[in-house]
């Protein structure tokens, strides 16, 4: 989807959510902060970037507490 389309509604959350899983925090995160970047609104990356943060070894260090994000 991404190739077709790289603003393609969920595409860069759904791709965060593979990395997640495979352990690829930073990848994760790039994904979702992608996705926010395109649809600010979008909740599920939202609440899927926060996750990612409290499962990452790096979650003492997010944004000012996702101060900043869209």
């Amino acid at each position: 989807a991404l190739a077709l389309d790289p603003s393609a509604p969920m595409a860069h959350n759904n791709l965060g959510l593979i990395y997640q899983a495979q352990g690829d925090y930073k990848r994760a995160e790039k994904e979702f902060l992608q996705e926010l970047a395109i649809y600010p609104d979008y909740e599920n990356a939202r609440l899927n970037l926060s996750r990612l943060y409290s499962l990452s070894a790096s979650a003492s260090s997010s944004p000012a507490g996702f101060q900043g994000l869209p």
